[in-house]
């Protein structure tokens, strides 16, 4: 029996996937709780027992190995995605099947910045920390959903028919760039219960996502559940994306650069 990865683990399957390959050849190499859960989803006939598979350091398996690697030819090179980056390119696919809209707006930011400017000098005092832009968008936007929480149903289908579901809380996933034995991967975490949270409350989550998230020490529970993701590529200069949306999921809010619009940064100050 397989495990449905894309079932449990949405747009962070890849992920999840490849610490389950990882697992089968080292259930060591992999943190206890991923371990546990691994053992529960899969059945017993199918549990990697560490004797059989660790060897001298060698794999024990009889399996013929299948030919995975690159192909070329006079007018190409093919390579074989594995992994994260074909779990992604399933994602994306899978994306195309769901009816989605894409709302794109432009917004001064001159009383987001002040009103950072003020927080972060009473968090200063406190020694709290600091508030990003970020951190302010991502409350906003949780305190926007709570108020209308329509904005993140999501389209299913059931026996053949499509269905609106609307979680009952907001989950909110932050994009996060983790460590991984193959490079650094971008994984899709989510904070549980956010809209219940004050803004206090949702800083010390957020801090401590992102911090585990570093650290890879993410556990299974940490990637279930998420209702609507925010994304920044605006940290990279970007001024506006569209991002693809997921299966289960109802939206993802995605900030674009802060700056001067390009049309306008060349102009003269008024004397």
């Amino acid at each position: 029996m397989a495990i449905d990865f894309q079932e449990h683990f949405g747009v962070n399957a890849g992920y999840a996937e490849e610490l389950f390959l990882r697992w089968q050849e080292d259930p060591a190499s992999v943190d206890p709780e991923w371990a546990a859960w691994f053992i529960k989803a899969q059945p017993e006939a199918d549990v990697p027992a560490p004797s059989v598979i660790q060897s001298s350091g060698q794999s024990q398996s009889n399996q013929p190995s299948k030919p995975s690697g690159p192909v070329e030819t006079e007018a190409a090179l093919a390579e074989p995605l594995r992994g994260i980056a074909a779990r992604i390119a399933a994602n994306m696919s899978a994306s195309l099947e769901l009816p989605t809209a894409t709302s794109v707006r432009t917004l001064p930011v001159k009383v987001l910045d002040e009103n950072r400017r003020v927080l972060n000098a009473h968090m200063r005092v406190r020694a709290l920390g600091k508030a990003s832009y970020t951190h302010l968008v991502a409350y906003a936007l949780v305190r926007a959903l709570a108020e209308m929480p329509h904005m993140q149903s999501f389209f299913e289908l059931r026996d053949g028919k499509p269905w609106r579901v609307t979680p009952k809380q907001v989950n909110l996933g932050l994009a996060i760039d983790v460590p991984t034995p193959h490079g650094r991967q971008l994984v899709v975490p989510s904070i549980k219960g956010a809209e219940a949270m004050n803004f206090r409350q949702f800083y010390d989550a957020y801090q401590e996502l992102v911090a585990r998230g570093r650290e890879g020490s993410l556990g299974a529970a940490d990637f279930r559940g998420t209702t609507v993701t925010l994304t920044n590529p605006g940290g990279f200069g970007t001024h506006m994306s569209v991002p693809r949306l997921m299966p289960g999921q109802g939206m993802i809010f995605a900030t674009g650069s802060i700056g001067v619009p390009a049309e306008n940064r060349f102009m003269a100050p008024q004397q």
